[in-house]
């Protein structure tokens, strides 16, 4: 997301953005310069981003992290029959 301020605007309008940090319908979205304030406060200080973005990328680079092979993408991937 852009900014905060982006983010906000989101969470008032778009569903998916507020079931995915937890707020539902009737849920009031934070105030815009009160969130920047939070994040400063709580990630500034800290290195849990930076170790959240470290365990990310190991995980990613993880074998069969990606792409698990399956019947059905293995089927789509295949040229269609042709029948005589």
């Amino acid at each position: 997301m852009r900014s905060d301020r982006k983010l906000i605007m989101e969470l008032k309008c778009n569903m998916t953005f507020r079931w995915f940090v937890g707020l539902d319908i009737s849920s009031e979205v934070w105030d815009d310069s009160t969130f920047s304030k939070n994040q400063e406060h709580w990630f500034d200080k800290s290195d849990v981003l930076e170790r959240l973005f470290d365990d990310t990328v190991k995980t990613a680079m993880q074998p069969r992290c990606w792409w698990q092979p399956s019947s059905s993408a293995m089927a789509s991937a295949l040229p269609p029959s042709r029948s005589t």
